[in-house]
């Protein structure tokens, strides 16, 4: 499907979901002075092109979730598609990208346990042929406040903080 630019209307329904995700279409559509059904269309037509995603987001610094910055250069562009593929599986990963500079991948994991964390890039990332050069920090995300945290993994993998199979996709070996 061909991706529309947003205009001033979509652009001022994204901003109130960004606000509140709950809100009534016809509360929206009152605020726009529109009809709900075109209000509806609008979103309709913004989540088929990819735009736009209503999701439930979570304050994972106030479930007590800690995150690990995870910078890499890699210089094998395959293995930087494959690293990113993996990451997309993994759901302690809240983001991951590519970038200019002294590294080129970035990724964001998180867990309620550092050591978990350290497991993670210690057997994901460092010990890895491919990552020339690794940065990591560990802290707590305070912006934005709320993220989408994937629970697609077993009963107990964020809770109980082992290591799930989709974890462990991640940590496989090429």
């Amino acid at each position: 499907m061909v991706k529309k630019c947003p205009d001033g209307i979509d652009i001022i329904i994204i901003k109130t979901l960004i606000q509140d995700g709950r809100i009534p279409i016809t509360e929206l559509a009152r605020k726009l002075n529109m009809s709900h059904s075109s209000v509806r269309e609008r979103i309709n037509d913004l989540i088929s092109s990819g735009v736009l995603r209503v999701q439930a987001n979570v304050n994972i610094s106030l479930l007590g979730y800690k995150v690990a910055f995870i910078n890499l250069e890699i210089k094998d562009y395959n293995e930087v598609v494959r690293i990113l593929s993996r990451c997309d599986v993994c759901p302690r990963v809240l983001l991951a990208g590519v970038g200019t500079g002294e590294y080129n991948v970035f990724i964001v994991m998180a867990a309620k346990n550092i050591d978990t964390l350290r497991e993670i890039i210690e057997k994901a990332f460092r010990s890895s042929p491919y990552v020339s050069r690794i940065n990591v920090a560990f802290g707590e995300l305070k912006i934005p406040k709320y993220v989408p945290l994937r629970l697609n993994c077993e009963e107990n993998c964020f809770d109980g903080e082992k290591i799930c199979d989709k974890c462990l996709f991640l940590l496989e070996e090429k």
